[in-house]
């Protein structure tokens, strides 16, 4: 099972909740944003950076910013009570800036008391006051508050080295993909070698990162081709390709298109 970027969930800005939601089957995935999945009543049997966790009755889990992670189906859903939010990072600031760069040693939670804490602010501010974003920052300061006093952590090198390659690859293409980055750019700036990254980068994402990167172009160009202000021919320079021939190339070829928004 491949895991992928979930690139659209981070091209979002705001919170997003799910509330008992029935059919959970995310494959492998990681994103920018945060991720908190609340199990008042049930049992899920999650994986986050490879380590399996019990998500059961009264138990909070959360997926820092691009820990790979997976919420299987449960086949026994029935009456279950559960929670799934994404946080983009602009509303962390506080939070990142109290836990100063350490991530998590453990991704999971079980006290009644905070899971029923964090469920009365989840009803009564977020999911009623989604025009308030005054309202949304104070009460997602107030649920990292409670949380971080529950988190145990450790220093951000003792994460896996590979999960770190992989997460600085997918920053630098995200912010460099219009420019003319390369392998050996890459290799350089992250100070490895380019038979590493890539065999390393096509092991967790299973693509290589010429065409990832060029996937990424494809995607900037479907979703601002609409604009009255922007031809086709522009936007495909804008994007980093080179000719409008290596456009319609890589498109032709690309059997796999990340939607720009979903």
């Amino acid at each position: 099972m491949k895991p992928f970027y979930e690139k659209t969930r981070d091209e979002k800005s705001f919170i997003l909740l799910a509330k008992n939601k029935r059919f959970i089957n995310y494959t492998m995935h990681f994103h920018g944003v945060f991720e908190i999945f609340i199990v008042k009543k049930g049992n899920f049997t999650c994986i986050c950076n490879g380590k399996t966790l019990s998500v059961c009755d009264n138990t909070i889990a959360f997926f820092d910013h691009y820990d790979l992670h997976y919420i299987p189906y449960n086949q026994n859903q029935a009456g279950t009570f559960q929670y799934i939010m994404t946080i983009p990072p602009r509303y962390l600031l506080k939070f990142n800036e109290l836990r100063n760069g350490k991530s998590f040693a453990e991704n999971t939670i079980t006290d009644e008391k905070l899971c029923n804490s964090i469920i009365s602010l989840i009803d009564e501010y977020l999911e009623f006051e989604s025009d308030n974003d005054y309202a949304r920052e104070a009460v997602i300061d107030l649920i990292f508050s409670q949380l971080y006093k529950k988190m145990t952590f450790v220093d951000q090198f003792q994460r896996s080295k590979d999960f770190m390659i992989i997460k600085n690859i997918l920053v630098y293409i995200e912010n460099n993909f219009k420019e003319n980055i390369s392998r050996k750019s890459i290799a350089k700036t992250l100070g490895y070698t380019e038979t590493y990254i890539s065999k390393t980068f096509h092991q967790y994402i299973g693509y290589s990162i010429p065409h990832y990167t060029n996937l990424l172009r494809l995607s900037y160009i479907e979703k601002n081709k609409n604009k009255k202000d922007k031809k086709l021919t522009t936007l495909i320079m804008e994007s980093g390709f080179k000719s409008v021939q290596s456009y319609y190339r890589n498109k032709k070829l690309t059997d796999e298109f990340p939607p720009s928004d979903n």
